[in-house]
Parts: structure tokens; sequence; C-alpha cells
């Protein structure tokens, strides 16, 4: 214990700037003694990190932070590093008192104070996000799992893969989908499967145990002209909410009556139609005049929003999004512009019939 009472007595030396700076670090901090490898101090989220007494960690060599097993490893690094001048940030793991292993990143440097040159070892205790990495890892199998057996019918009711006992993240049904476009542009999926994906995902997300904190209030209606619930409609349904979005499906007749009737009641800043091409045009023509004299923005488009460019001709004063994208970022801008918008609420799955 000589050699560390002499570097901490250099260190008081010089310590009076040094010490406040070092005590009030939001992570685990350890001072080194560069030449001998001795710790000298150590903060208060030191010894929690360790489980350690301060006393107990003061005089340890610094490669007893590490499991035995990789103590020779960090011993190399240490040394490594420190005839460069300085340390950089790498992950490890380091070893508590009862044998907990944790996972940390370190981040030093060396410094001089009174005397010795030191290393400044700044620990960052990683428990959390090592295991929301892992967490994500598993999901993203287990998705995958589910996208190959829905494109080889592999699966005896989609009622069987929605109830099933995983559970997934919001963010993670949001990547799912986006691996699906990617899919069905890269032209590795029927018609079929690209339908079956998005019921999928339709169902899981209506469950009553799915709970999203909505952005908007109220719900942006998804509007088709069909009575079945289409490709377009249901990706940008399940999209949408996945990013926080409240949406209504609308499955429009000639008439649009349900429409009307939710605007005049809910007073949305937006509509969407999923048309793509000359299909339905002529029932929106004489939906649009109506939207318009309500000042709703009318977006326009199909999957992922690909239509003919004459539209734009024959719907003037309506957007047309080049992607999803663009449509996601257009519709934030109209929830900015929206003084009734920005009130957080909780739906379940929205879905007017006609």
């Amino acid at each position: 214990m000589t050699q560390v009472k002499r570097a901490k007595d250099n260190l008081n030396e010089g310590e009076e700037k040094y010490r406040q700076l070092f005590e009030n670090l939001s992570d685990a901090a350890f001072l080194v003694d560069l030449q001998t490898g001795l710790i000298i101090d150590t903060t208060m989220r030191g010894a929690t990190l360790l489980g350690r007494s301060h006393d107990e960690i003061v005089g340890m060599q610094q490669t007893e932070l590490y499991p035995p097993a990789k103590a020779d490893e960090y011993r190399h690094r240490f040394a490594r590093h420190t005839k460069r001048g300085h340390i950089v940030d790498y992950e490890a793991e380091v070893i508590r008192k009862d044998g907990t292993i944790v996972p940390v990143t370190i981040s030093s440097s060396t410094l001089t104070v009174g005397g010795p040159r030191l290393v400044l070892g700044i620990f960052r205790d990683i428990t959390k996000r090592k295991q929301t990495e892992e967490a994500l890892t598993g999901s993203e199998n287990k998705l995958s799992t589910i996208m190959k057996r829905i494109i080889n019918s592999d699966y005896g009711s989609m009622e069987e893969l929605v109830g099933g006992p995983e559970s997934y993240s919001i963010g993670e049904i949001h990547a799912f989908l986006n691996d699906i476009i990617a899919a069905w542009r890269a032209n590795k999926l029927t018609p079929a499967a690209m339908y079956a994906l998005l019921k999928f995902v339709y169902m899981y997300l209506g469950q009553p145990r799915i709970q999203i904190s909505f952005k908007n209030r109220p719900a942006i209606p998804i509007c088709y002209f069909s009575s079945c619930l289409v490709l377009s409609a249901s990706l940008l349904h399940s999209y949408l909410k996945t990013l926080s979005f409240a949406v209504a499906l609308f499955p429009l007749g000639e008439t649009g009556h349900h429409l009307r009737e939710f605007i005049e009641k809910k007073r949305p800043p937006v509509v969407i139609f999923t048309i793509s091409q000359f299909l339905h045009v002529h029932p929106l023509t004489k939906l649009v005049p109506y939207l318009h004299d309500r000042n709703l923005k009318i977006f326009i488009g199909g999957i992922p929003f690909v239509y003919d460019e004459s539209l734009k001709q024959v719907f003037p004063g309506c957007i047309f999004p080049r992607d999803l994208n663009e449509l996601t970022l257009l519709l934030e801008n109209s929830l900015k512009d929206d003084p009734d918008e920005g009130i957080e609420c909780r739906h379940s799955n929205l879905c007017i019939h006609v």
C-alpha cells in the first residue's frame, strides 16, 4: 500500500481543481497509476458498480476489475494504448464482489496530477442496453420466422400466428413492415403473401393488449373504394399506426356518407385516399369539392403512393406524396399547423364500415 499512499499524496497536492469534477461524474470512475496499474481512487458510483467499498477498491490492480478469464486480454489492451498516450473507448466486462459480470463501456484518458501520470477510466453500465439488443435480436429472428412461415403457407391459421405467446414492440412491428415493403419492391413476394403478411400485422396491432399513445386526435381517415380491405389501405393503416398516428379505415361507396359524417363530427385536418391510376376517379371527383370546402388536406396514392402523373391534373389542390417517408413528414407538418392537434390519446384499432 506504500505505492498507493505515495500516489495519493501526489494526487492530493494538485487535487483541488480536479476533485469536484471527479466526484460529480455521472458514471463510475477510477484513477489508476499508469506505472504500477494500481487503483488510487474511485467515486461512489465506482463502488456501486463493483459492489465494493471505496477502501476495498483502492489498492486493487486495475486488472482485478475484470473477470479472471479476460484479465490478460485487458492488461495487454491497457498497455498497448497507454504507450500511445491515450486509451480509446471500448466495451468490456467487470466483475462485482459477488461474482456478477456487468457489461460496460470504458472511456479512458491519461492525465498528470501532482506528479505521476494517471489513467482516468470512465465506466458506464450498459446492462439495459445489452438486454434490449438481445431482446430485439430475438424478436427480429421470431418475426423473420413468421415471415418465412407466411410466405411458405406453413401455418394453420392467422389467429394461431397472431395469438401466440410472443410479443413485439411497436418499433419491431414497424421494422417488420419495412422488411415487407423491401421484399415487395424486390419482387420477392406474391400478392397473396403480401396480403397475408399485412393481415398478420393488421390483426396483431388490433389486439386489445396492444396499447399505443397516439399523437393526434381525431383519427386520420384512410379511404378506399372497396367493400374489402385492400392492400394499400392495410399497409397505410399499420404503417402510420406504428408511427403513433391515430388512423381510421373508411371503405367508401359512391356517396361516401360515412366519411362525410365523420368529418362533420370530428373535423380531421387530413384525409388520405389510396387510389392509383384511374379506377376510382369518378367517385373521388364527387368528394374532393366537399373536402376542399372544409379546408382538409387531401393525400392521394397507392402502394407505396404510386400514381399516374395525369391524376395531378384531375385533382388540382390535392397532394401526391412520392413515398411513405414523404407522407409521414407531410402528416407531421399538418398536425403542427392544426391548433386542435397535439393531444395525446389512446385508441384501439379504428375501422369504420359502410
